[in-house]
């Protein structure tokens, strides 16, 4: 059974970012950003588009739901205030604002 923030996808992406670490020094730096993945924006495609894009979404135990199980499961993210999912590799996720970001 699926529970609020289990499923992630296996395909996601990272961006690196320059943030200004030390403005009085100037110091210049990486910042690696995660991409994450609008609910209302799944919510939005298809059932056949959805279904086509669950063969790459799994929980920890490697458990593919299904496309009802899934909208259940989007749609009680969205009730609870959340906007975005993360990705995979995303310790530090604001589920309203998305990646906080990670230093290098």
């Amino acid at each position: 059974m699926l529970s609020p923030g289990t499923i992630r996808s296996r395909t996601h992406k990272e961006y690196k970012v320059m943030s200004k670490k030390n403005i009085k020094g100037g110091e210049v730096g990486m910042r690696k950003i995660h991409i994450s993945t609008s609910i209302d924006g799944l919510l939005a495609l298809s059932d056949r588009e959805l279904t086509r894009l669950l063969r790459s979404v799994q929980d920890e135990n490697g458990y593919h739901p299904t496309l009802e199980e899934f909208k259940k499961y989007l749609n009680e993210e969205k009730a609870n205030g959340h906007r975005l999912l993360p990705s995979p590799e995303c310790d530090n996720f604001d589920p309203v604002i998305g990646c906080l970001g990670h230093d290098d």
